[in-house]
């Protein structure tokens, strides 16, 4: 890449979760320190945000805010001004010219302050966009908006007011062992079948459940299952009993929260992710990019990950008879199921590789710095 006049960017996140658009900004980051540019990244609180950039070698800064302005919904106007005037001297006092935002309570708290101290805010919307009227009006502040997907952008108030731009999640460096992509679903071979993603009600955990109930009523002796994922609106604890009362307690593991994703990628031989309104998917492209087969609910940003029964399928929400039916037919075609793997991971390395994203968000910057 030629020189850059970019300088450094800061990267802020109040610090208390690690989830799929922190693991994407990640990557961000570690792709622009290749280019040569350099990330400020900010916490705002200690949590399981600074172990997981300390694993992966990312520099990170404290600056500590009152805790109700950190919320995820802001009651305490006066411990929000306190916030952004922190955050604006701190803003007006850094080389940085460029602010890039991935999360909700962060564009919140650092726009105004951002534009008031005359740098540019790049906003990074990563999930379907919740109104709000502060959100609101925030938007129309900001320098640009970057979606992850069309849905996620649709999802947004009206842009006449700002510029927008719609860039794939990175994939991310998840290596493929050659022979998983050439497999095939010989009549021997035990079937695993992973449900991957926070154990919330969004994410559907308990349709996961049915689909495997109805595997094993299939009378195929051959299923194994596997959920990964950290407690949410439900507990492990919780979906144990419930998977016990389905007859799925010597066939199920529930490992809770994991942070070595390739290592449970690798023993699976599909992934369902029945979850509703998701922006685009991260376990998609991870599934795709680890030669296992996904079969996702045709919701939110799937469809555009997915094209149906080439790269994976695409399930009607709720029908998990279907979803057990085409999982079944599937398994048993060994010529589909390579086919399908082969052709998924060949369009996610072309459509999702970090290089590409990175050429794009820079190309923004500098066009933004120009302005």
């Amino acid at each position: 890449m030629e020189d850059s006049n970019i300088g450094s960017v800061c990267f802020p996140f109040i610090g208390d979760s690690v989830g799929g658009s922190h693991r994407s900004t990640t990557i961000l980051i570690e792709e622009l320190r290749k280019t040569g540019i350099d990330s400020l990244v900010i916490l705002h609180h200690q949590g399981p945000l600074a172990k997981y950039l300390s694993e992966r070698n990312i520099d990170f800064e404290y600056l500590p805010l009152p805790t109700a302005s950190t919320a995820r919904r802001i009651g305490n106007p006066l411990a929000y001004i306190i916030s952004a005037y922190r955050i604006y001297s701190f803003v007006s006092n850094s080389s940085f010219q460029i602010v890039h935002g991935n999360d909700a309570r962060v564009h919140n708290l650092w726009v105004l302050p951002t534009r008031l101290a005359g740098k540019l805010y790049i906003w990074h919307q990563r999930t379907k966009y919740s109104k709000s009227i502060l959100s609101n009006s925030l938007l129309n502040l900001v320098t640009l908006v970057v979606s992850i997907s069309n849905y996620v952008m649709e999802s947004l108030p009206s842009k006449d007011m700002r510029d927008s731009i719609v860039v794939n999640n990175p994939l991310g460096n998840f290596t493929t062992n050659q022979s998983r992509l050439c497999r095939t679903l010989t009549t021997e071979k035990r079937i695993s079948v992973g449900f991957i993603g926070a154990l919330n009600r969004q994410k559907r955990p308990l349709e996961f459940l049915d689909i495997a109930e109805i595997l094993v009523s299939s009378g195929i002796d051959r299923f194994d299952f596997l959920m990964v994922g950290k407690d949410g609106d439900y507990s492990v604890a919780e979906l144990e009993q419930i998977a016990d009362s389905k007859g799925l307690t010597n066939r199920l593991q529930i490992v809770g929260n994991s942070e070595h994703m390739d290592h449970w990628y690798n023993v699976l031989d599909f992934v369902v992710c029945p979850a509703i309104d998701e922006g685009s998917g991260r376990v998609l492209l991870e599934s795709m990019s680890s030669g296992v087969l996904v079969l996702a609910s045709h919701s939110g940003g799937h469809g555009e990950v997915i094209e149906n029964e080439k790269t994976g399928y695409l399930i009607q929400c709720g029908n998990v008879d279907l979803y057990a039916n085409t999982l079944l037919r599937v398994m048993r075609d060994e010529n589909l199921y390579s086919s399908i793997v082969m052709e998924a991971h060949t369009i996610v390395h072309q459509c999702y590789s970090n290089r590409r994203h990175v050429s794009i968000i820079t190309k923004q910057y500098e066009k933004y710095l120009r302005k």
